[in-house]
């Protein structure tokens, strides 16, 4: 057994000994790995990221209702999980836009230095910021190993009204206003429509290409990867944050672009972007000790549970900060 192995089954046990559901199905032992199906039930605040997998193909819209666990206030987590097409695992967090004292943010500009970002992990990001939670964004350049190594953002990047990075025409992005308005939009679109385009934008971060539109799946695929994605629900009230593990065989093989949207829809999303993903998959949240906590379990130079350091994450912080309590 490796080590994850043993750390995941060690935390399955602790599961158990914590379900108060009337009944809980232990199945599917793949590789060692074991993974518990429950139905939905009331866990909050910490326990709430230790709840077992939701199977996304049993996600309806009826059952998504009940299968959120409150995080802290305003924010509730999911994790995920598939055996068809392949083994995939996944996070996500879904926040209320209209929560009192939610503020997003995304990461600095380096000033003077060379390019228009340091690099750094999305743990660190959150921690530096004191943010409750965060997830990795753009597609950037060059990839590095260490953190403090300015790279490039590759499209539309802005914290707090200021341009970090400017519009690419080629890709799309997520914008939100300070009232905390969320869209996803074509980047090439806010380049027609000049300094007016991006008048109102308080925060944005880009990605590649949206993936979902007017709860449509777009045409386009690739090969599979580890997947960071955002949605907006139809009415505008959710945001949701997604990060889809791949690239390791015994816990998830990765997701196509159309199954990253699939997702997304599943999850309530209408709109969907397509983030950087591979091995800068990373959503991480603050525990109630303070520190970061990684939801998912990224790669980076085929190291399972390794943080790719990156120049570009969104993340969010709601005050005063009160987790639901158990």
């Amino acid at each position: 057994m490796t080590q994850f192995q043993h750390q995941e089954a060690s935390q399955l046990r602790r599961r158990r000994h914590r379900a108060t559901a009337a009944w809980i199905v232990w199945g599917l032992m793949i590789g060692g790995l074991v993974f518990a199906w429950v139905p939905a039930q009331s866990v909050r605040g910490q326990d709430a990221l230790e709840a077992p997998a939701v199977r996304i193909d049993q996600l309806d819209a009826d059952t998504l209702k009940h299968a959120w666990r409150p995080l802290f206030r305003g924010v509730d987590h999911l994790a995920l999980a598939a055996e068809t097409p392949r083994r995939l695992r996944g996070q996500a967090l879904r926040i209320d836009l209209t929560t009192p004292g939610l503020s997003f943010v995304v990461s600095p500009s380096n000033g003077e230095r060379p390019l228009e970002a340091d690099s750094v992990t999305t743990s660190a990001f959150l921690a530096a910021e004191g943010l409750d939670a965060a997830i990795n964004c753009a597609p950037f350049g060059p990839v590095v190993n260490d953190s403090g190594v300015p790279q490039d953002i590759v499209g539309l990047a802005i914290r707090e009204g200021m341009v970090i990075s400017p519009p690419d025409p080629a890709y799309d992005a997520l914008v939100l206003d300070r009232s905390n308005h969320a869209r996803i939009v074509s980047q090439q679109a806010l380049i027609e429509g000049g300094e007016q385009g991006l008048e109102g934008i308080w925060t944005a971060c880009g990605g590649f290409k949206i993936i979902l539109k007017a709860g449509e799946i777009l045409p386009g695929d690739d090969p599979v990867h580890p997947r960071s994605a955002v949605g907006v629900s139809q009415d505008g009230q959710f945001l949701i944050l997604l990060a889809i593990d791949g690239r390791q065989p015994l816990h998830s093989m990765g997701a196509m672009q159309r199954e990253t949207a699939d997702w997304l829809r599943k999850l309530g999303a209408w709109d969907g972007l397509n983030l950087d993903g591979g091995g800068s998959t990373s959503l991480v949240v603050r525990d109630n000790q303070g520190a970061a906590r990684i939801l998912n379990r990224p790669i980076h130079q085929g190291k399972p549970g390794l943080e790719r350091p990156c120049p570009n994450h969104l993340g969010l912080k709601v005050s005063p900060r009160e987790r639901q309590s158990p």
